[in-house]
């Protein structure tokens, strides 16, 4: 237990079950995170607030006060850098009618539900602009619906040129088979569509990109790495914070500060072999 290992660093509720306070479980938690880390604070908000519902079955007390406290969050995570030379091939593996929809969310940072979201009318094929409006949500037991994008990052964002062209390709693909089947490929049809001319199902873009992913031996097969990827690519060619930040949709620079920070070996060895010729 904390106390047992830290006892200099175990603070002391010395009052009673019947007039413990919120904030006496807030002051708590404060002077832990001074000393330990997230992690650990964690368990021991986990541990009293199992204590305290125990509490309560046993009528020892009404109400149990630690789960008015918000429990401290976990540190964010760190995202390693994907092997560029497996994701390429995973692309090239991903089934032909669904390859253009991997490229554009790997190339623009977007959430699967951001690309699968796409409608022809947020596609400006002249000046490339890709307005990122909503996004295509999916819940077990209920229809598809589209809402706003994660924190309400709605954004514009110009497609390379090679994306451009790619869209373009696609466009003309998609006429061919709703003339073909008999659906709609106007302004308000989706960019990408299944064969009755509806929207990919999130959790089909998430399916097909991490069956690829799989086959060339990619650890990390979320649709998802790859928008890591594009913060990655694009700081690593340049790109200030912020200006990432606004590509991907990140509500603050701080976010993608915190959680994109991961480097490849050739990244580092470049940068202390640049600082080394500073030196000498």
């Amino acid at each position: 237990s904390l106390a047992k290992t830290h006892p200099e660093q175990a603070p002391e509720i010395a009052l009673p079950l019947g007039v413990l306070k919120p904030s006496d479980v807030g002051r708590l938690i404060g002077r832990l995170a001074d000393t330990r880390s997230k992690s650990t604070v964690r368990q021991v908000y986990a541990v009293f607030a199992l204590a305290m519902d125990a509490a309560v079955a046993d009528g020892l007390v009404e109400v149990n006060v630690v789960r008015s406290v918000k429990r401290p969050k976990p540190s964010p995570p760190r995202h390693a850098v994907l092997d560029e030379d497996k994701v390429r091939r995973a692309i090239d593996a991903v089934p032909e009618r669904y390859r253009v929809m991997i490229e554009v969310a790997a190339s623009l940072g977007l959430r699967e539900g951001e690309v699968v979201g796409l409608l022809w009318k947020d596609v400006d094929l002249e000046s490339g602009n890709v307005r990122i409006e909503r996004a295509l949500k999916e819940v077990t037991g209920h229809p598809l619906y589209y809402g706003d994008p994660k924190r309400g990052s709605k954004r514009t964002i110009t497609a390379p040129k090679r994306v451009l062209e790619l869209l373009k390709a696609h466009r003309a693909a998609v006429a061919e088979l709703a003339l073909m089947r008999g659906f709609s490929a106007g302004g308000d049809a989706p960019v990408f569509v299944n064969l009755e001319g509806g929207p990919i199902r999130p959790k089909t873009a998430y399916r097909v990109w991490s069956t690829a992913a799989k086959s060339v031996g990619l650890t990390d097969r979320r649709l998802h790495a790859l928008r890591h990827r594009a913060v990655h690519r694009l700081q690593a060619a340049g790109a200030s914070p912020a200006t990432t930040a606004a590509i991907v949709g990140h509500a603050d620079v701080a976010t993608t500060m915190r959680i994109y920070t991961a480097t490849t070996s050739s990244e580092q060895a470049a940068a202390l072999e640049a600082v080394d010729t500073t030196l000498t």
